[in-house]
């Protein structure tokens, strides 16, 4: 099962509202101007010209702002020094973005997918923070958001064929990315 949206690129993040479903095309370069793999979120509020405030299934706090992506979460600095600090985890953060050199889209659900209200939808994902049962293949950041406003935890990179197809080159180009080869 996929949902079905259409995306449009965000160009201020005032444009964004509360409940928006967000994804950030990462590992964008010339050379790969559709970048390597896509990030969900749900957008809680804009906080200003630079910042907004979302929740998502976020990798070690304490990497949040890697050379991989210039995402930088707000709560870095205070990551605790726990078992599970590696583990992907359900978070709501102030993330800080730079327009020039990310390329955002909302995606908008078609006609009668939207199940639940931009606030609905944000109680709902609250109810899962602090939760660390991600899997790539069945419960990543794009099935979390889509099961957050629509009911159904799905992922259209996974039942497109999207990742699986691609899995070995996006790691190898990240591989080659952090040795400084790509």
């Amino acid at each position: 099962m996929a949902v079905s949206y259409t995306n449009r690129c965000v160009r201020s993040l005032q444009d964004l509202k509360e409940g928006d479903h967000l994804r950030v095309i990462r590992g964008v370069t010339v050379e790969k101007p559709n970048g390597i793999y896509d990030h969900h979120m749900l957008v809680v509020c804009v906080v200003n010209d630079t910042t907004i405030k979302v929740i998502h299934y976020t990798g070690d706090v304490r990497n949040a702002g890697d050379s991989f992506s210039s995402f930088r979460s707000a709560a870095t600095e205070n990551a605790a020094e726990d078992a599970d600090a590696g583990r992907a985890e359900i978070a709501e953060q102030n993330i800080v973005v730079d327009l020039k050199t990310e390329k955002l889209e909302v995606l908008d659900y078609a006609e009668g997918e939207r199940v639940f209200s931009p606030s609905e939808s944000i109680e709902r994902a609250r109810n899962r923070l602090q939760e660390k049962d991600y899997s790539l293949w069945s419960n990543n950041c794009e099935c979390f958001v889509n099961w957050a406003i629509t009911g159904h935890a799905v992922s259209n990179q996974i039942s497109g064929g999207l990742v699986s197809s691609g899995i070995g080159a996006a790691t190898g180009a990240y591989e080659g990315y952090k040795e400084g080869g790509v």
